[in-house]
């Protein structure tokens, strides 16, 4: 899983380095249509709605 802004950016290092370790493993895991770009503002408020800080 990834985790956090430092597991996202690890994330998006290995999936675009063929030579990285774990470019396949990420893949498979994920898929491989990662669009970097792409937030769902709505989703992530549903998300965080119910949570306490």
């Amino acid at each position: 899983m990834v985790g956090g802004s430092w597991g996202y950016a690890e994330f998006l290092a290995s999936i675009t380095k063929l030579n990285d370790p774990e470019h396949h493993n990420m893949l498979d895991w994920y898929g491989d249509d990662v669009d970097s770009a792409f937030f769902d503002h709505t989703r992530v408020n549903y998300r965080l709605y119910g949570m306490k800080v």
